[in-house]
Protein backbone atom coordinates (compact mmCIF):
# COMPACT_ATOMS: atom_id res chain seq x y z
CA UNK A 1 0.00 0.00 0.00
CA UNK A 2 1.61 3.42 -1.05
CA UNK A 3 0.30 6.66 0.19
CA UNK A 4 0.24 9.56 -2.24
CA UNK A 5 0.19 13.01 -1.79
CA UNK A 6 1.66 13.20 1.72
CA UNK A 7 3.24 16.35 2.59
CA UNK A 8 5.46 17.07 5.48
CA UNK A 9 4.90 20.23 6.75
CA UNK A 10 7.86 22.69 7.57
CA UNK A 11 6.55 23.76 11.04
CA UNK A 12 3.58 24.73 13.28
CA UNK A 13 2.93 28.91 13.22
CA UNK A 14 0.31 30.03 14.94
CA UNK A 15 -1.27 33.87 13.95
CA UNK A 16 -2.85 36.19 16.18
CA UNK A 17 -4.74 39.32 14.85
CA UNK A 18 -8.16 40.24 15.18
CA UNK A 19 -8.68 41.31 10.99
CA UNK A 20 -9.39 38.21 9.53
CA UNK A 21 -8.58 39.52 6.27
CA UNK A 22 -5.07 39.75 7.57
CA UNK A 23 -5.21 36.12 8.93
CA UNK A 24 -6.67 34.73 6.03
CA UNK A 25 -3.83 36.17 3.13
CA UNK A 26 -0.68 35.48 5.83
CA UNK A 27 -2.25 31.89 6.71
CA UNK A 28 -2.92 30.68 2.65
CA UNK A 29 0.90 31.98 1.84
CA UNK A 30 2.11 30.10 4.98
CA UNK A 31 0.36 27.36 4.10
CA UNK A 32 1.60 27.32 -0.17
CA UNK A 33 4.97 27.88 1.73
CA UNK A 34 4.38 24.18 2.94
CA UNK A 35 3.55 25.09 7.01
CA UNK A 36 0.67 24.67 9.03
CA UNK A 37 -0.91 27.01 10.52
CA UNK A 38 -3.07 28.21 13.44
CA UNK A 39 -5.24 31.09 13.77
CA UNK A 40 -7.23 33.06 16.92
CA UNK A 41 -8.89 36.55 16.64
CA UNK A 42 -7.84 37.19 20.13
CA UNK A 43 -5.62 36.62 22.97
CA UNK A 44 -7.55 35.07 25.14
CA UNK A 45 -8.32 32.31 22.44
CA UNK A 46 -4.59 32.05 21.60
CA UNK A 47 -4.14 31.44 24.94
CA UNK A 48 -6.11 28.28 25.54
CA UNK A 49 -5.25 26.60 22.67
CA UNK A 50 -1.23 27.28 22.48
CA UNK A 51 -0.53 24.67 24.52
CA UNK A 52 -2.43 22.11 22.50
CA UNK A 53 -0.91 23.44 19.07
CA UNK A 54 2.55 24.03 20.61
CA UNK A 55 3.55 25.91 17.36
CA UNK A 56 7.00 26.66 16.45
CA UNK A 57 6.75 30.56 16.19
CA UNK A 58 4.08 32.38 17.41
CA UNK A 59 2.43 36.04 14.75
CA UNK A 60 1.02 38.24 17.35
CA UNK A 61 -0.64 41.63 16.36
CA UNK A 62 0.33 44.11 18.93
CA UNK A 63 -3.05 45.95 19.42
CA UNK A 64 -6.02 44.25 18.99
CA UNK A 65 -9.42 44.34 22.00
CA UNK A 66 -7.04 46.26 23.62
CA UNK A 67 -3.62 48.76 23.22
CA UNK A 68 -1.68 46.40 25.20
CA UNK A 69 -3.36 42.64 24.09
CA UNK A 70 -0.63 41.28 22.20
CA UNK A 71 2.04 42.51 24.66
CA UNK A 72 -0.36 41.26 27.70
CA UNK A 73 -0.63 37.71 25.87
CA UNK A 74 3.37 37.53 24.97
CA UNK A 75 4.12 38.31 28.78
CA UNK A 76 2.00 35.23 29.62
CA UNK A 77 3.23 32.99 27.26
CA UNK A 78 6.86 33.94 28.29
CA UNK A 79 5.63 33.60 31.98
CA UNK A 80 4.78 30.10 31.07
CA UNK A 81 7.55 26.75 31.05
CA UNK A 82 5.81 25.20 28.80
CA UNK A 83 5.69 27.88 26.13
CA UNK A 84 8.57 30.39 27.41
CA UNK A 85 10.68 29.02 24.40
CA UNK A 86 8.01 29.78 21.77
CA UNK A 87 9.84 32.39 19.32
CA UNK A 88 7.37 35.62 19.07
CA UNK A 89 7.30 38.29 16.37
CA UNK A 90 5.33 41.37 16.88
CA UNK A 91 3.43 43.14 13.70
CA UNK A 92 3.00 46.21 14.88
CA UNK A 93 3.23 49.53 13.31
CA UNK A 94 5.09 51.24 16.52
CA UNK A 95 8.29 49.65 16.61
CA UNK A 96 10.06 52.53 18.64
CA UNK A 97 9.90 52.66 22.75
CA UNK A 98 10.13 56.44 23.02
CA UNK A 99 6.90 56.92 20.36
CA UNK A 100 4.50 54.57 22.32
CA UNK A 101 1.63 56.53 23.98
CA UNK A 102 1.15 56.02 27.78
CA UNK A 103 -1.25 53.32 27.50
CA UNK A 104 2.42 51.37 26.81
CA UNK A 105 4.42 52.74 29.85
CA UNK A 106 3.99 49.19 31.86
CA UNK A 107 6.59 47.64 29.62
CA UNK A 108 9.08 50.57 29.38
CA UNK A 109 12.28 49.28 30.54
CA UNK A 110 11.46 45.63 30.38
CA UNK A 111 12.78 42.64 28.20
CA UNK A 112 10.85 42.63 25.14
CA UNK A 113 8.92 39.33 24.83
CA UNK A 114 9.48 38.98 20.81
CA UNK A 115 12.28 38.17 18.92
CA UNK A 116 11.47 40.29 15.97
CA UNK A 117 9.29 43.39 15.27
CA UNK A 118 7.64 43.66 11.89
CA UNK A 119 6.14 46.85 10.46
CA UNK A 120 1.96 46.69 9.70
CA UNK A 121 1.38 45.80 6.96
CA UNK A 122 3.94 43.18 6.33
CA UNK A 123 4.66 41.20 3.02
CA UNK A 124 3.62 37.73 2.98
CA UNK A 125 7.24 36.86 1.48
CA UNK A 126 9.22 39.27 3.98
CA UNK A 127 7.26 37.15 7.05
CA UNK A 128 7.61 33.38 5.24
CA UNK A 129 11.42 34.59 5.00
CA UNK A 130 11.48 35.54 8.92
CA UNK A 131 9.35 32.44 9.63
CA UNK A 132 12.05 29.74 7.74
CA UNK A 133 14.93 31.40 10.03
CA UNK A 134 13.00 31.02 13.28
CA UNK A 135 11.86 27.89 12.65
CA UNK A 136 15.25 26.35 11.24
CA UNK A 137 17.19 28.17 14.41
CA UNK A 138 14.54 25.96 16.42
CA UNK A 139 15.90 22.87 14.72
CA UNK A 140 19.45 23.70 14.78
Amino acid sequence: MTCEGAVMSKGKVFLVDDDPDFVAVQKQALEEAGYTVWAAGTGREALSRLKEVNPDVLVLDVIMGTLTEGFDLAYKIKEDPALESIPIIFLTAMTDREEFPDAFQYIMGRDWPAVVFCDKPVQSQDLIRLIDKLVAGRAA
